[in-house]
């Protein structure tokens, strides 16, 4: 099983049918570890750690580390973008590199510079950074190469790595933060078709009144066996739900939101999806024909 970090990653799964049958879409935003050297810089002599300062005509070449644990082994990657937060600079050209896929952790200084130098055949990305003026946050989306190494390679190893090399014959440079600063930390965004089982809750959003009901449907993804469904309600008060299989129906009690929430247990494992319900006094009334105007109205009571 994959060792998973519990350092700032953010796994944003929003499932949803995917090209191929089996599979579904999720984003993963993945940081640097939380570990001296996830992110830093290099002269060939020496490394040092945390912020990124990159200079061309020989001068530093910089790295960043990201841990992808998060990503199941043997998912497919769809796509990577890259965002850090520029300090300042003076708008160099740069290559981003595999860095020779090196952990930055353990690899030296000089192995390090060469390898983040010589990957320019394979490079993620050549870009201009501009930082002269125009500090902030960057994003770039990364080449086939980049998705190719972390599919085949970075997902094994659980970590990213990107080089920063600053090409031109003239002195540029530019500085970015890196994984020390928690408010302006650099990240990628993958996005991934995944084989992991997932259970879907339809419609994901609905208005009732009190007394009022609707149907929700659970519809299953990447299993083979029969599973078993369960429902719940985060606010009773205003909306109950009952179910067994793979349809619940939830019942408005009172005027608020409710989150209704299937449970789908597969081989001893727990997959959730949610439904937003809204309990409400008003109803629609819609005012000519076909022309797709609605109001909404207040009920009376005596």
């Amino acid at each position: 099983m994959k060792n998973r970090s519990l350092f700032l990653i953010l796994l944003l799964a929003v499932f949803m049918p995917w090209a191929a049958k089996g599979q579904n879409t999720v984003t993963a935003t993945c940081y640097p570890p939380n570990e001296t050297y996830a992110t830093g810089y290099t002269d060939g002599t020496d490394k040092t750690s945390g912020q990124l300062h990159v200079e061309s005509a020989g001068g530093d070449r910089g790295w960043m580390k990201f841990d992808v644990s998060a990503i199941p082994d043997g998912a497919t990657i769809n796509s990577i973008t890259l965002k850090f937060y520029c300090i300042s600079g003076s708008n160099p050209y740069v290559n981003l590199t595999s860095a020779g896929e090196l952990d930055p952790a353990t690899a030296s200084a000089s192995d390090l510079f060469s390898a983040i130098g010589t990957q320019t055949p394979n490079y993620y990305t050549s870009t201009y950074i501009s930082g002269l003026g125009s500090e902030g946050w960057k994003s770039f989306g990364l080449s086939s190469n980049a998705i190719n190494n972390l599919q085949n390679n970075g997902l094994t190893n659980d970590y990213f790595t990107i080089g920063f090399y600053a090409y031109e014959s003239y002195s540029y440079y530019f500085n970015a933060y890196g994984y020390d600063e928690a408010d302006y930390m650099p990240y990628i965004e993958v996005t991934y078709a995944s084989t992991e089982p997932y259970v879907e809750l339809s419609p994901t959003t609905a208005k009732i009144q009190p007394g009022a009901t609707e149907t929700l449907t659970a519809t299953p993804g990447n299993i083979t066996g029969t599973p078993t469904y369960s429902y719940s309600s985060s606010n009773t008060s205003v909306a109950t739900v009952s179910g067994s299989g793979t349809t619940a129906t939830v019942t408005g009690v009172a005027v608020g939101t409710a989150t209704i929430t299937v449970t789908m247990n597969y081989n001893g494992n727990n997959y959730t999806a949610t439904s937003e319900i809204t309990v409400s006094n008003e109803i629609t009334v819609s005012i000519g024909s076909g022309t797709g105007t609605s109001y909404y109205l207040p009920t009376h009571t005596s």
